[in-house]
């Protein structure tokens, strides 16, 4: 009987430091799962922050962009005043050339 009850203790013994040992296990799974889960926020922090900056260096491109445009747009019409300006002084310069030589034929 003292042989069945030492061997009773010693199974229950056992039984109990593979509970212990199965906690510690859940336990270090639990922490581990919870550092994955911290990391993975980590990871989309991150990402949030640099799709935040691309959107802003975006945003920035597209005003200089505009602005650029805005700019040839404004070259653009000078060129064209510039165009109108010599195209009005060569008439000029015929006119004066055919009238000297209307004079001059007369």
């Amino acid at each position: 009987m003292f042989d069945r009850l030492e061997s009773s203790m010693r199974q229950t013994d056992n039984l109990w430091n593979d509970i212990e040992q199965s906690a510690r296990q859940a336990g270090t799974q639990v922490q581990n799962f919870g550092n994955d889960t911290n990391q993975s926020s980590q990871h989309v922090l991150n990402l949030q922050q640099e799709l935040e900056r691309a959107r802003q260096e975006a945003e920035r491109l597209g005003d200089a962009g505009g602005s650029a445009g805005g700019d040839i747009d404004n070259l653009g019409n000078q060129g064209q005043n510039a165009g109108n300006k010599i195209g009005g002084a060569f008439k000029m310069a015929i006119g004066i050339i055919a009238s000297l030589v209307a004079v001059d034929s007369n």
